[in-house]
């Protein structure tokens, strides 16, 4: 506490504890008040100005596409672990769980590492047929932020990535197919 208020403070005080104050204690109170009343700050301090350009440090970068998703999988019976490279749109099983990634998208490296996932999840039950155990966006920084509630199986998002030899050897087998066509 600053002189100031503790002296406004010690005279409001003797002046409840002793009633009013002789000539030789006099205090002016409205003095002191106006010199430690805060001040107003000006218009201008208050509104940002318009030279001002914002910040690239106040802006996020957007989230980049990416075509494959590293998922990790656990069983929760057995302990096994499986790590899996799955491309958008494909569908790997995993115990009696199916996974299809539908987006995947990942920070750039200036911003904090995160991975987001939209992943549909399925298993097919004998008598039910298939039912959905989980349709969301999962975030590989906070997995129990959207967790699949499943009571055999965990799936979580690792990472993002373009996954260029997927896609060549896709290419390749389309072109070798493709020559295998006109050569007959």
């Amino acid at each position: 506490m600053s002189l100031r208020p503790r002296l406004i403070f010690l005279s409001l005080l003797s002046l409840m504890i002793m009633g009013a104050p002789t000539a030789s204690h006099a205090v002016d109170l409205k003095a002191l008040l106006s010199e430690t009343a805060p001040q107003e700050p000006a218009p201008n301090e208050l509104e940002p100005s318009e030279e001002q350009e914002p910040s690239l440090l106040d802006e996020k970068a957007p989230m980049e596409d990416k075509n494959t998703v590293v998922l990790r999988a656990l069983d929760k019976i057995t302990g096994r672990t499986q790590t899996f490279d799955v491309r958008i749109g494909e569908t790997v099983k995993f115990g009696g769980v199916y996974v299809m990634p539908r987006a995947c998208r990942k920070n750039p490296p200036i911003e904090a590492p995160e991975n987001a996932a939209f992943l549909q999840i399925w298993e097919i039950d004998p008598d039910e047929g298939a039912q959905w155990i989980f349709s969301n966006w999962m975030f590989s920084s906070t997995p129990a932020l959207s967790a699949m509630n499943h009571p055999v199986y965990d799936i979580w998002v690792m990472n993002c990535k373009n996954d260029e030899s997927n896609s060549s050897s896709d290419e390749k087998s389309e072109s070798a197919s493709g020559e295998d066509a006109k050569s007959e």
